[in-house]
């Protein structure tokens, strides 16, 4: 569940049903929050939306939803990370035809649910054709396990 505290503040993730001791561990995700801890590191993301319908895929750790995608490896393209990133999260081959756009705000700070690192976001969002295959699963938001990816709408 994504808790709001205000337009322009703190977003934290929180794992549906785990609230309260014993919970798993969840990122959170701060935006504009004055209380958010001071990032150690800057992250490179990269998302791919892809032509004709909206891919998403259910986070394990909060069950949000969101575009395949993920971190950029040492020695690796935006590109590269974001094809591999794609294929790993949803089963889906995909073939990068451009750039949506850059996205980066010194404001947006994510804890990672293991280890605890605290790193500034800087995301690229691609786009990208279905090259081949299909998603590993589709389905509704009720009924997909956390994990697997959605196609919300194609034209």
């Amino acid at each position: 569940m994504l808790h709001r505290a205000d337009r322009n503040q703190a977003l934290i993730d929180v794992e549906p049903g785990r609230a309260g001791s014993g919970a798993a561990p969840v990122r959170h995700v701060h935006f504009r929050d004055p209380d958010a801890p001071t990032p150690t590191v800057v992250t490179p993301s990269v998302f791919v939306a892809v032509q004709g319908s909206l891919l998403l895929v259910r986070r394990r750790d909060s069950g949000a939803w969101e575009l395949p995608g993920g971190r950029v490896g040492i020695g690796e393209s935006a590109v590269v990370a974001a094809v591999r990133e794609t294929a790993e999260e949803s089963g889906l081959r995909v073939q990068i035809t451009g750039l949506v756009g850059l996205f980066t705000d010194p404001a947006h700070v994510v804890r990672a649910a293991v280890g605890g690192e605290i790193r500034q976001q800087f995301v690229v969002v691609l786009h990208g054709w279905a090259a081949r295959d299909r998603p590993a699963r589709t389905g509704t938001r009720s009924s997909t396990p956390p994990g697997s990816p959605r196609r919300l709408s194609q034209r």
